[in-house]
């Protein structure tokens, strides 16, 4: 007998970015090389995420 398929509901919320973030930013060495991690957060949850490093630059917000 076949099991019933689940299906996954998501809910996405907009937020309005906050002119001023606290983060924090790592540099992390490789190869001779630098790659930059910033974490940025409103006290409750994680916001944004910028990687920047030798290969190519890159930005997420979640």
């Amino acid at each position: 007998m076949a099991k019933p398929s689940q299906t996954a509901v998501t809910t996405r919320v907009h937020l309005e970015r906050p002119k001023e973030l606290l983060g924090y930013t790592w540099r992390i060495s490789f190869d001779g090389l630098n790659l930059y991690v910033t974490v940025n957060h409103d006290y409750n949850r994680v916001l944004e995420i910028f990687a920047s490093g030798p290969v190519s630059p890159s930005v997420g917000l979640l």
